[in-house]
């Protein structure tokens, strides 16, 4: 004879341990279900924040310079963005710095926005001796077709004489 204490022991046993194997099972299948939808979540908040801090870093604008010493000519390329679109926007190159603009050294071509506010102007200036100068001149960006205060600016520097430079070109410092 059975002993039924023992029995009902063993069955009471299997069954916890079929359940316990089921929850197991479940949490497991849960959590591999979840990763896909946390990996696709994840991912697009990291895209979110690197466009976000891309865009922060970026400046408006910027300006190529190139100088050819052979020629004696200084290529000047203006690229800016966040402009109103259609806006016309004389520029100069000017003694000085942005913060203490003196007298314009070399007009440039107007920058005139496109329509997603993004303008490019290329001068080319005959005549310029002795190349980039290292100091003492900035880049101005005007807030129309006529000289009125910078709305970009950027100071040049080129202590190692370059014949290439870039100049970023970003909001004055106010007045």
């Amino acid at each position: 004879m059975r002993n039924s204490g023992a029995s009902d022991f063993y069955c009471v046993r299997a069954w916890l341990i079929r359940v316990s194997i089921a929850i197991v099972m479940s949490c497991l299948l849960f959590a591999l279900m979840s990763l896909p939808i946390f990996a696709h979540t994840q991912n697009k908040q990291d895209v979110r924040s690197q466009t976000i801090a891309s865009v922060q870093k970026a400046p408006p604008g910027k300006a190529d310079l190139k100088w050819d010493a052979r020629k004696q000519e200084l290529t000047v390329m203006l690229d800016v963005n966040g402009l109103q679109p259609g806006s016309d926007h004389t520029s100069h190159i000017h003694a000085g710095t942005c913060s203490s603009m003196g007298k314009i050294l070399y007009p440039l071509r107007d920058i005139v926005a496109n329509k997603d506010g993004h303008g490019v102007a290329t001068t080319v200036i005959k005549g310029v001796k002795g190349g980039i100068a290292a100091t003492g001149w900035s880049i101005a960006v005007h807030k129309g077709a006529v000289t009125t205060s910078a709305i970009l600016c950027g100071n040049g520097a080129n202590p190692k004489k370059a014949t290439s430079v870039t100049v970023p070109l970003s909001a004055p410092p106010m007045k």
